[in-house]
């Protein structure tokens, strides 16, 4: 069992203090619109389906792939929050992934990031298979964020090397909603985040200039790769977003009084800049808020 009893108090106070509307998921939109670098963003709502909500790229829903209701979505505070849903179990059948007239496709070529919000209905293991949660597959030039079959989470980015987040994943997190960050700079570092604090990192080989479409929730080069569980807020850029940049952004998500992060929330960041990582990573599914 994850437990962490001083986040999960300061996690109450926040959601009893919260101010609960649109004017905070907008913070977290306007966080993710304004940092550099940004390519592709993908909120999953009724009006933008498949489609990233900035520079005109479109996707397609494919076989059961869906967008859910208002409230489906990952813990911004907003009442309309929706997410991709890909009810895919053991069969395997339902994902999204870029497509249309104008897909994202390729741009990373030395640095690259992906962030996002996942919620896994059933663990790799269960299923048997690895998990993709998003990226631009490509043999041999990677670009893959992923859960592997044995639960824990990769970054690739080059013929084979990961960054790994050491805590595997557990039948404990199902049903919560969880924020990812994966950076790269080839040759240079490679880090994966959760819930705004680096988990883990390793120094990685060459990459080229990605020519693959962007894909959210399985991979186009990988087969059966299909994602369990709901998406929501991923975005592809082309930096290497900085830990501060990472922080911000989930940062942006939790409540804030009078438009000031509210007490709760700079409980958990300054635990989280303390280097108290790892325990924040414990209770990372009690806040309030891959093999290529």
């Amino acid at each position: 069992m994850r437990r962490f009893d001083l986040l999960i108090s300061v996690a109450a106070a926040a959601a009893s203090l919260a101010i609960a509307g649109s004017a905070q998921a907008s913070a977290f939109d306007t966080a993710v619109e304004s940092t550099p670098g940004l390519l592709g963003y993908y909120t999953f709502t009724p009006t933008s389906q498949a489609n990233s909500v900035v520079n005109g790229y479109t996707g397609v829903l494919e076989n059961g792939a869906a967008i859910g209701g208002a409230g489906s979505g990952p813990p911004v505070n907003d009442p309309n929050s929706s997410a991709l849903v890909l009810a895919n179990g053991a069969s395997g059948t339902a994902f999204a992934t870029a497509g249309g007239t104008n897909p994202l496709q390729g741009q990373i070529n030395q640095s690259g990031s992906i962030i996002g919000w996942i919620d896994l209905a059933s663990l790799p293991s269960t299923q048997g298979r690895t998990f993709s949660i998003a990226g631009e597959s490509q043999g041999g030039n990677d670009l893959d964020l992923q859960i592997n079959s044995d639960n824990f989470l990769h970054f690739y980015t080059d013929s084979g090397g990961s960054a790994v987040d050491p805590t595997a994943f557990t039948a404990s997190d199902l049903g919560n909603w969880v924020f990812i960050a994966a950076t790269f700079t080839a040759g240079v570092d490679r880090t994966l985040y959760v819930n705004g604090v680096a988990v883990g990192s390793s120094t990685p080989g060459g990459h080229s200039l990605n020519t693959a479409p962007f894909y959210q929730g399985q991979s186009n080069v990988f087969s059966g790769r299909y994602f369990d569980g709901s998406l929501g807020d991923v975005a592809l850029f082309n930096t290497d977003l900085t830990a501060a940049q990472v922080a911000a952004l989930y940062a942006a998500s939790l409540p804030t009084i009078g438009g000031v992060p509210e007490p709760a929330t700079w409980a958990l960041m300054l635990i989280g800049f303390a280097g108290l990582g790892g325990a924040l990573r414990a209770g990372r599914r009690k806040s309030i808020v891959a093999e290529a």
